[in-house]
């Protein structure tokens, strides 16, 4: 009705259709995949397929060529298939809220397509040599566009995020999107990553490309937001020292585009 699919009755003058919803479960081509991944997901199955279903009942209530298609249950993980590519974030960001833990999104090349990967966040093990060192869980969001789900690479994401918190444990969100751009054909690929770091009073952004190399440009990346966190950290200590307490209400902004 008026260009939208709507739960409706239908007047006596349409014509039937199947919708692309049924299209795509018919034909088992889903356009979003969330993944639960971890041993979280089987201690509390029955909690997190209850908050699944809740998710994907409102979006289908409010859109209704957003639905599951199918819902695989494995020893150590939950696959959700839908017929749309909002539907995983929703399910992925209300999993975050209730349970905290991080996800990745990664879209296809032709952005109809989505993969969602949660799982709790696990704190690392104190060193044996050394005193065990305060860790604040962050709220870590990865996105990829425009290239394949790499294990490795989320892996490395995760790594460096725990070394940030690691030195500053106050942070408040991390989001990490790596991009593929593709560029003329005799000059290869290249790669953008963009780092937007929250920490209380001040948001860092980074942007970083690299031809060829995503870990080069990953690794460029974190190398300056772990500059600009150390003078964050420099600053407050500043503050601390003159004032003895973090000034409050105030919050500042700093951008770094790199080529």
């Amino acid at each position: 009705h008026d260009g939208r699919w709507k739960w409706a009755d239908a007047p006596q003058s349409a014509h039937a259709v199947r919708c692309p919803a049924c299209r795509r479960t018919q034909d088992k081509l889903p356009a979003g995949v969330v993944t639960l991944a971890g041993t979280f997901s089987n201690t509390h199955r029955a909690e997190l397929l209850a908050l699944v279903h809740h998710v994907a009942a409102r979006e289908r209530e409010q859109h209704p060529m957003r639905r599951i298609m199918q819902i695989d249950e494995g020893s150590d993980r939950i696959v959700v298939t839908t017929t749309d590519i909002h539907s995983p974030q929703r399910i992925a960001e209300a999993l975050k809220h209730a349970y905290h833990g991080d996800f990745e999104i990664g879209y296809g090349h032709d952005e109809y397509t989505v993969r969602v990967n949660w799982q709790p966040l696990t704190p690392p093990r104190p060193s044996r040599r050394s005193r065990p060192r305060q860790f604040t869980q962050t709220p870590l969001q990865i996105t990829t566009r425009h290239m394949a789900h790499s294990h490795a690479l989320t892996t490395r994401v995760r790594e460096d995020v725990v070394k940030l918190a690691q030195f500053y444990p106050h942070i408040v969100s991390c989001h990490v999107v790596v991009e593929q751009r593709d560029r003329h054909q005799s000059r290869g690929r290249s790669f953008n990553v963009r780092i937007a770091l929250s920490v209380p009073g001040h948001d860092l952004v980074i942007n970083h490309d690299h031809d060829e190399d995503v870990y080069v440009a990953l690794r460029d990346a974190f190398a300056s937001l772990t500059r600009r966190l150390e003078d964050v950290a420099r600053r407050q200590r500043g503050d601390v020292k003159r004032h003895g307490a973090f000034s409050e209400g105030k919050t500042g902004s700093v951008t770094v585009d790199e080529d």
